[in-house]
């Protein structure tokens, strides 16, 4: 796939699904700026990172999900309250998929959801509505991690990174990082934290050899890790 830096005023493209690795899919969003997901199938039932820039993204999501498994579709776990990550989420709810909230991503949605909503008002197609709520809180432990499906996933909050409530989200089996907007290039919707890179350098110690980047080219190797970030 041709790869964009620009922005698009679009809301109706395809969303591309391709296989990764063990259960794990790849979702590439290319309205507006490009943005990649995943979604985790499992006997356990199939669990969703991010929803999606709309709900057209995240209707093809469910219907391609729903072709790969009969199993639960437990939640959608957005990995920061960016519009990219939930501004399909009305489709997982209309769906009956719940939705499950940092309570960080939750404080940012809340305080931010107006004014995020107000800068994409240049795009003609861009259609506003109601700020998402959680159907359930997700609780890390101490150090910041919580497991999801038996230990087949799992959700990390090195500290600030990218933005206040960012997760980075592992994926042991497949030995592949989700990354989101921490490890993205380029990196949109960027606003560096105090201590982003040390945050973001806890991620090295995981056992991964693939990383998935929020933005543009998806799939990357191990080295992308090591590249310098802009806001460094």
């Amino acid at each position: 796939m041709a790869q964009r830096n620009e922005p698009v005023d679009a809301d109706h493209f395809p969303v591309q699904i391709s296989k990764l690795r063990g259960g794990l899919y790849l979702v590439e969003d290319t309205n507006y700026w490009k943005t990649n997901s995943v979604f985790y199938v499992a006997p356990e039932g199939v669990l969703f990172i991010n929803g999606g820039w709309t709900s057209k993204s995240a209707a093809q999501i469910l219907w391609k999900a729903a072709t790969l498994s009969y199993q639960e579709f437990i939640a959608v776990i957005p990995v920061s309250g960016g519009l990219h990550h939930t501004g399909g989420l009305w489709e997982f709810r209309k769906q009956r998929v719940p939705i499950f909230l940092t309570r960080d991503v939750s404080r940012q949605i809340a305080a931010n959801w107006k004014p995020w909503n107000e800068k994409m008002r240049s795009f003609g197609s861009w259609k506003i509505r109601d700020a998402p709520q959680a159907d359930d809180y997700l609780s890390m432990n101490e150090t910041g991690r919580m497991e999801m499906l038996g230990g087949k996933v799992v959700l990390i909050f090195p500290g600030p990174t990218s933005s206040p409530d960012a997760l980075a989200v592992y994926f042991p089996q497949e030995k592949i990082l989700y990354a989101g907007d921490m490890l993205a290039d380029p990196p949109h919707f960027v606003q560096p934290q105090q201590g982003a890179m040390q945050n973001i350098n806890k991620l090295q110690s995981l056992n991964f050899d693939t990383i998935i980047s929020g933005h543009g080219q998806a799939v990357r190797p191990r080295a992308f890790f090591t590249r310098t970030w802009s806001f460094q």
